[in-house]
């Protein structure tokens, strides 16, 4: 039986929608993409010298979750030279 990559990725992105309480933002239903914001418990938004955020956008690909999600980073804050990157790449090891 083949697997049904679309219904998959559909039920996870409601199952992310409920984990995150709405922070979740849909972008594109085909293919799946959707923006997250992710930030450090130390992290203001008010004051924006401490702690780092991030929105971190992700698009399915066809064959997800059997092959890896494209992932970028968007509006960094206090990120260090380079660790963009590093943390990019941490992400797709993971």
């Amino acid at each position: 039986m083949e697997r049904n990559h679309r219904e998959d990725q559909a039920n996870e992105i409601e199952a992310l929608d409920s984990i995150y309480c709405g922070e979740l933002e849909v972008l594109e239903t085909d293919p799946h993409k959707f923006r997250l914001p992710i930030a450090t418990t130390e992290y203001d938004a008010e004051v924006e010298t401490e702690g780092l955020s991030c929105q971190l956008l992700f698009t399915y690909t066809e064959k997800y979750p059997d092959t890896a999600p494209l992932v970028e980073i968007e509006e960094p804050s206090n990120f260090n030279e380079g660790f963009e990157q590093e943390l990019l790449d941490h992400i797709h090891k993971t």
